[in-house]
């Protein structure tokens, strides 16, 4: 309530006390119970009409203080499983849930995916296809509202979708990398030049 609001009902506050107590001194004087019934009825009329034309608002203010979100996104493919990082995922996430000051600031939300992305119940790194950026879109989606950041827990490997390499998010996205990080590329012998004769046991360039 502004103070300028106080300051009128105080106002009309006293204005009202000082017209009932004018208007039935004499009463008073008489000390007749009547004649303060009188007064004080009068002084409640005159200070609620002062109230019903100041017109005082009271304005409410709540805060609620809201922790903003993270996103725990793991990989449950089987090439976790394949270069046997199994124990190492489920450590960091352990490592994760128990870490208070972390859980204090943030509303940690869990996800695991492969080709499809799943509230994390429990991991068994069994899914066949990986397809980080449909999980990164699919998170994008789920939290455009929020712009959470998200923790990706994975080795890299996609078998499925675009290249996540290209994948644009207004959410910050830190990745946490396991397993084989070394790209190997394919290679592929299309044509060889040599002699069509040679002696045994003879060198021959190729």
């Amino acid at each position: 309530m502004p103070s300028i609001t106080i300051i009128y009902i105080v106002l009309a506050f006293v204005v009202a006390f000082s017209i009932a107590i004018f208007q039935y001194v004499n009463p008073i004087k008489k000390k007749e119970k009547v004649s303060y019934l009188l007064t004080f009825l009068r002084f409640i009329s005159i200070f609620l009409i002062g109230i019903l034309l100041i017109n005082p608002k009271v304005d409410q203010i709540e805060l609620k203080i809201t922790k903003p979100s993270l996103v725990v996104a793991i990989d449950d493919s089987k090439s976790i499983a394949n270069f046997n990082q199994e124990q190492q995922v489920l450590d960091f996430l352990d490592q994760i849930k128990s870490d208070v000051a972390l859980n204090q600031k943030f509303n940690i939300d869990y996800y695991s995916f492969g080709a499809e992305v799943k509230t994390l119940d429990s991991l068994s790194f069994s899914y066949t296809n990986t397809g980080v950026s449909k999980a990164l879109s699919e998170l994008k989606r789920l939290y455009k509202n929020d712009n959470a950041p998200v923790l990706l827990v994975s080795d890299g490997n996609q078998t499925i979708g675009k290249p996540y390499e290209y994948f644009s998010s207004n959410q910050p996205i830190y990745s946490v990398v396991v397993g084989d990080t070394v790209k190997y590329e394919d290679l592929n012998i299309y044509q060889l030049n040599v002699n069509r004769y040679t002696y045994l046991k003879n060198k021959f360039p190729v």
